[in-house]
């Protein structure tokens, strides 16, 4: 309902500006919020707009509090969640995700993605990246592999070091996808190249 939207998009955007104003003010409850953010990112009765307040909580949780998050254990499981709200379907004709007039859940969670990459240590979330990463790479699911492509892509810049050890293993899913029947798969990869070309150096040129 149009109420319940109004509250918690006013809840969200009160605590995001309270995290926003000092690291200090969230206190001991840094995980907690970012719970409640990635809960009302996950509410998909609500509006998308209202959703993507949640999304938007939990990327500036991560900025401030990213120590808090790292002691409660919490940041690879936020990936995961992001990872997952990534992968959400859209109604499209597997060729019109560069309208940017109306952006998805795809988009606002790929944001995020990047958002995770450049603010946490690469050494605290690769293991999740990978484990994504080797779970949905053949997915049945196209949105699913497009998102394994889009988050190698986005993610490639802040976890630079960790992905240049992973590339002999990381490459061939790549250019598999790059063959795959689905043009949003086959996009996401394409740019996941031209994201390694240019975050990856040297170690790319091998490839």
């Amino acid at each position: 309902a149009a109420a319940d939207d109004e509250v918690t998009a006013l809840a969200c955007n009160v605590l995001e500006e309270l995290a926003e104003s000092s690291a200090a003010a969230l206190g001991s409850n840094a995980a907690n919020v970012a719970r409640f953010g990635l809960t009302c990112a996950e509410n998909t009765p609500l509006e998308l707009s209202t959703r993507s307040t949640g999304l938007s909580l939990v990327a500036t949780v991560v900025t401030s509090r990213r120590k808090a998050l790292h002691k409660a254990q919490l940041l690879p499981t936020i990936v995961e969640h992001v990872f997952e709200l990534c992968c959400e379907e859209t109604h499209d004709d597997d060729d019109d995700d560069d309208d940017d007039d109306e952006l998805t859940m795809h988009h606002h969670a790929a944001q995020v993605l990047e958002v995770i990459s450049e603010e946490v240590p690469s050494k605290q979330i690769i293991q999740v990246i990978t484990e994504l990463v080797k779970a949905n790479h053949n997915s049945d699911n196209s949105f699913r592999r497009r998102s394994v492509f889009v988050m190698l892509g986005l993610m490639a810049h802040g976890c630079s070091e960790a992905f240049c050890k992973r590339l002999p293993v990381t490459m061939p899913i790549v250019y598999q996808g790059c063959e795959a029947p689905e043009t949003r798969v086959r996009e996401a990869a394409c740019l996941t190249i031209g994201m390694f070309a240019q975050f990856l150096h040297p170690e790319i040129l091998e490839y």
